[in-house]
Protein backbone atom coordinates (compact mmCIF):
# COMPACT_ATOMS: atom_id res chain seq x y z
CA UNK A 1 0.00 0.00 0.00
CA UNK A 2 2.76 2.57 0.72
CA UNK A 3 4.16 1.90 -3.20
CA UNK A 4 0.75 1.68 -4.11
CA UNK A 5 -0.33 5.12 -2.72
CA UNK A 6 2.57 7.02 -1.58
CA UNK A 7 4.99 6.66 -4.34
CA UNK A 8 2.27 5.80 -6.99
CA UNK A 9 4.03 2.56 -8.38
CA UNK A 10 2.91 -0.57 -9.61
CA UNK A 11 2.52 -3.65 -6.69
CA UNK A 12 1.31 -7.14 -6.27
CA UNK A 13 0.37 -8.42 -3.40
CA UNK A 14 0.05 -12.21 -2.98
CA UNK A 15 -2.02 -14.11 -0.27
CA UNK A 16 -1.59 -17.63 0.32
CA UNK A 17 -4.13 -18.14 2.94
CA UNK A 18 -6.90 -15.78 3.40
CA UNK A 19 -8.13 -16.81 6.24
CA UNK A 20 -5.81 -15.32 7.91
CA UNK A 21 -5.63 -11.89 6.39
CA UNK A 22 -10.00 -12.34 6.78
CA UNK A 23 -9.13 -12.55 10.62
CA UNK A 24 -6.85 -9.22 10.49
CA UNK A 25 -9.00 -7.39 8.33
CA UNK A 26 -11.82 -8.68 11.17
CA UNK A 27 -9.89 -7.03 13.78
CA UNK A 28 -9.52 -3.79 11.72
CA UNK A 29 -13.35 -3.44 11.31
CA UNK A 30 -13.78 -4.47 15.10
CA UNK A 31 -11.00 -1.41 16.03
CA UNK A 32 -13.04 1.00 13.16
CA UNK A 33 -16.58 -0.26 14.88
CA UNK A 34 -17.44 -1.94 11.84
CA UNK A 35 -20.43 -4.42 12.10
CA UNK A 36 -18.24 -8.44 11.84
CA UNK A 37 -19.55 -10.45 9.23
CA UNK A 38 -19.51 -14.39 8.87
CA UNK A 39 -16.20 -16.58 9.32
CA UNK A 40 -14.31 -13.69 10.01
CA UNK A 41 -14.79 -11.54 7.24
CA UNK A 42 -16.71 -7.70 8.10
CA UNK A 43 -20.13 -7.01 6.99
CA UNK A 44 -19.13 -4.72 4.32
CA UNK A 45 -17.22 -7.31 2.30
Amino acid sequence: EYFMYEKNGHTLCVYDDLSKQAAAYRQLSLLLRRPPGREAYPGDV
